[in-house]
């Protein structure tokens, strides 16, 4: 038995494999929180344990109030103190002449706004912390 692989992509592996004069040509591709495996037209998604950490990463995020792309700060709709409703406007990311509203993940308190108008935010970064 004979395993050859290559990688075309970071999230994309190509397999050879030799197995009794037999060639098996798959593919392992990651997509989402998933892995993908393709051989002819057969088609399987599994999670590895790799895939499971970022799967509960992303349920994490999905709970706080995370940056979800690169940008500026252009209005704030919050203060520390003010209570606030699921899916209420916390503030406004402009990026590439688009804006995008962060909403409140769940019914809570502000803390803490970690950014002011025009400040420069990255993608998955903290914006405001909320207590439930």
């Amino acid at each position: 038995m004979h395993l050859r692989a290559s990688s075309s992509q970071d999230d994309e592996q190509l397999y050879e494999l030799e197995l009794q004069a037999q060639r098996y040509r798959f593919a392992q591709i990651h997509r989402d929180t998933r892995t993908h495996i393709f051989y002819q037209r057969w088609h399987t998604p599994y999670l590895t344990g790799h895939d499971i950490e970022r799967e509960q990463s992303h349920e994490d995020q999905a709970q706080q109030a995370i940056a979800p792309l690169n940008g500026i700060v252009t209005a704030l709709h919050c203060q520390a103190g003010d209570i606030v409703e699921k899916d209420q406007p916390l503030l406004v990311i402009e990026a590439m002449k688009m804006e995008y509203t962060v909403q409140a993940p769940y019914s809570g308190t502000v803390s803490t706004v970690l950014y002011a108008v025009g400040d420069q935010v990255a993608h998955g970064d903290l914006l405001v912390e909320l207590t439930e």
